[in-house]
């Protein structure tokens, strides 16, 4: 059993949204295609020209789902901001399934970006090499390069998201 304080531990180990390493090998992101929260599509490329996050996540991810809560309330928090953090949940279902989800854990703020197909896992891992892992945050720069990947919970903030986009700014 866990106790509190290694949990606590457990989180003050883990990395800040802010401080993720940027890649020394920035790479483009290929042109991927998400369904909407109407099942429509919506390519990746409709963030194109400003910085943003790519939150990959899973229903069946356990330690997804705590870390989609302290997105939730960032997303809250950051207003206008936050529609800079795109979240998506992969090999998960449609949108239903996942509004069903969220409603159960108290996700309230967060949109629905569905990936049922698993085609970022694919795109990503034939460029990176690097085996699908849930969750994982990728920083996305204004000419759609990824400048930071990181595969494990991090610690969300509204001022570590604000920092992270900014230093994707640079």
């Amino acid at each position: 059993m866990t106790s509190f304080s290694s949990f606590a531990d457990e989180k003050s180990n883990q990395e800040s949204i802010e401080h993720i390493q940027r890649s020394s090998s920035p790479f483009l992101l290929p042109p991927i295609e998400i369904a909407d929260s109407s099942q429509n599509p919506v390519s990746l490329t409709h963030w194109r020209g400003k910085p943003f996050l790519l939150h990959l996540w899973a229903t069946w991810c356990g330690p997804c789902r705590q870390e989609l809560l302290e997105i939730d309330r960032v997303y809250y928090e950051l207003g206008e901001t936050a529609n800079d953090i795109v979240p998506i949940a992969c090999r998960s279902g449609d949108a239903e399934k996942i509004r069903g989800y969220y409603k159960q854990i108290g996700i309230t703020h967060l949109p629905v970006y569905t990936d049922q197909g698993g085609k970022i896992d694919r795109d990503l891992q034939k460029i990176t090499n690097i085996p699908p892992a849930y969750p994982t945050t990728l920083i996305i720069n204004s000419q759609f390069n990824v400048i930071a990947q990181h595969s494990e919970e991090l610690l969300w903030s509204a001022n570590g998201v604000r920092n992270a986009l900014k230093n994707a700014a640079l």
